[in-house]
């Protein structure tokens, strides 16, 4: 089954566009179609009234840039085309830069949702080692991930349960159906600890498949994108 790809840019900015066509490229060369699609930068707080859609309490620090809105709502509404369109989605942020291909038959082997940087995970609190995390060779493997805290609940778990960073992953109908109802029964959470082992089955490939652009890395000093807007 052929994937296809959404990028999320930012309308009118010269330098998302630039990033979210040397997106497009990456994945070209591994025959993946990516199309742009808009990002949510603006009417935040009307857009999530209109969603009927309220912050986790647990959440509520999280949120204290409208970027971190504005990233949810962009990714909230791929979430809601892969369940409309009942097919997976290869989605990515316009920082996203594909240097590897993905394993053969990658669809069988995760159910769900699939993270294609886990070295962004591990390098959180040192992005400056980022480049380092990241293999020259493809992925081999695909990684269940395992719980963390299972004695914890609600959004504490949440958070040690999640995937840092949303700039490249698949996900599969049935993982955005699980996703959205989750984030209407409990709140919602930044776009990449709405995917937790609270509501999914996640997993990783064992080397990058999607970057972090470095020209990101340089702008941002590191720090995520939503924390620039």
């Amino acid at each position: 089954m052929k994937i296809q790809g959404y990028v999320i840019r930012k309308p009118d900015d010269q330098f998302s566009e630039d990033l979210a066509n040397e997106c497009i490229t990456s994945a070209a060369e591994f025959g993946i179609e990516v199309d742009k699609v808009d990002g949510v930068y603006s009417n935040f707080d009307e857009l999530l009234s209109k969603e009927n859609l309220r912050i986790n309490p647990g959440a509520l620090k999280k949120f204290n840039t409208n970027g971190v809105k504005g990233c949810f709502l962009s990714h909230w509404n791929l979430w809601n085309l892969c369940l409309k369109k009942d097919s997976p989605l290869f989605i990515f942020e316009h920082d996203g830069l594909m240097i590897h291909p993905l394993p053969d038959n990658i669809l069988d082997k995760f159910n769900d949702y699939l993270n294609l940087d886990y070295a962004r995970h591990i390098f959180r609190r040192d992005m400056k080692n980022y480049e380092n995390g990241i293999s020259s060779n493809p992925p081999t493997k695909i990684i269940k991930l395992e719980p963390r805290m299972t004695e914890s609940t609600g959004f504490k778990f949440m958070n040690r349960n999640h995937i840092v960073g949303a700039h490249g992953y698949i996900l599969k109908p049935a993982g955005a159906k699980k996703i959205i109802n989750g984030m209407r029964k409990d709140g919602i959470c930044p776009a990449d600890i709405a995917p937790n082992l609270g509501y999914i089955e996640m997993y990783y490939t064992d080397n990058t498949v999607v970057r972090v652009n470095a020209k990101m890395l340089k702008k941002s000093g590191g720090h995520s994108h939503t924390k620039q807007g």
